[in-house]
């Protein structure tokens, strides 16, 4: 399904596979658990849920999501962060990695500035996310 649910609005209810409880054109009215599109990992399909927790989704991951994880530093314009190349669970912080909090690879959110490297885009001025920060 789409980003949007409700006219517009993305939904903050995902669990960490990336999916959620609610109503689609498709569903007859009924709740259903469905994975919408989002903008930022895992995207669409993470695991398959529903699950509780990040801790109960990498439990049913232990091989991918766990000590034996295959790790490596991913760097975008926007920074770098580890991200965990076969764990399907992620937090509130779009990550799969335990303890990391919001990766550096992803763009920053609205209210985040980041003044690190050159970045060629659209509203980036010498490397920073907000030009009207004077910091910046």
């Amino acid at each position: 399904y789409g980003m949007y649910i409700d006219g517009g609005i993305e939904p903050t209810d995902l669990d960490a596979c990336g999916g959620r409880f609610g109503v689609t054109p498709d569903s007859d009215g009924q709740t259903v658990y469905y994975y919408p599109i989002t903008s930022a990992p895992p995207f669409s399909v993470g695991c398959f849920g529903p699950v509780e927790s990040v801790e109960e989704c990498r439990a049913l991951y232990p091989d991918t999501c766990g000590d034996n994880a295959t790790v490596e530093e991913i760097m975008t314009v926007y920074g770098s962060g580890m991200y965990a190349l076969d764990c399907p669970c992620f937090d509130s912080n779009h990550s799969n990695i335990e303890g990391q909090g919001r990766p550096g690879y992803l763009a920053p959110l609205d209210n985040e500035t980041r003044c690190e490297g050159t970045f060629f885009e659209l509203g980036v001025r010498d490397g920073c996310q907000n030009v009207e920060d004077p910091g910046c």
